[in-house]
């Protein structure tokens, strides 16, 4: 990209991930990088956020307090709404071709740079020699704290609501 002259803005918001296909025709050239994070650590954390009832859940046309009063579980909904939001995104690669590019949250915690630098490459961009100096060569793997907190029956409800897609993508009940 160096002397090209092109520029690329990096967003990151999970919510974009119901957007690709409009992001898509608005900027054909877009490129999509998908984080994909164990959907029992997104549905667990997402219950303990403080803006977590403030979201608009788009495929519900409402906001998690209302599910709530319904009598529905916190953790049926966020584990729906990782499942739907991850789903989305899945279905777009095929759209997307080259201009998508998947990488696992835990290949991201265990060696950083090597992922920075596939996200580099694939972003057309040099990998900076002073990466290596700034950014640490591991980052804290948040994506097991669910383990310490979920009992049995809080992952059945999980499961229930993505247990398929936690499967496919290789996360296993345990």
């Amino acid at each position: 990209m160096a002397g090209s002259g092109k520029q690329r803005f990096l967003c990151k918001r999970t919510a974009n991930a119901q957007r690709i296909r409009l992001l898509n025709r608005m900027f054909p050239e877009a490129m999509f990088l998908h984080l994909i994070r164990d959907g029992r650590a997104v549905a667990h954390s997402l219950t303990r956020v403080p803006w977590w009832d403030d979201v608009d859940v788009w495929w519900l046309g409402q906001r998690p307090p209302q599910w709530r009063a319904a009598g529905r579980s916190d953790l049926e909904l966020t584990a729906l709404h990782w499942r739907r939001d991850t789903q989305e995104a899945l279905d777009a690669a095929g759209v997307l071709g080259s201009r998508y590019h998947e990488i696992r949250y835990e290949d991201l915690t265990r060696d950083t740079h090597a992922v920075l630098r596939t996200i580099c490459e694939f972003a057309g961009f040099s990998f900076p020699s002073d990466y290596s100096a700034l950014v640490p060569s591991t980052l804290p793997d948040m994506n097991h704290k669910w383990r310490q907190t979920l009992s049995h029956a809080e992952l059945d409800i999980i499961f229930e609501a993505a247990g398929e897609l936690l499967e496919a993508l290789g996360y296993s009940r345990e």
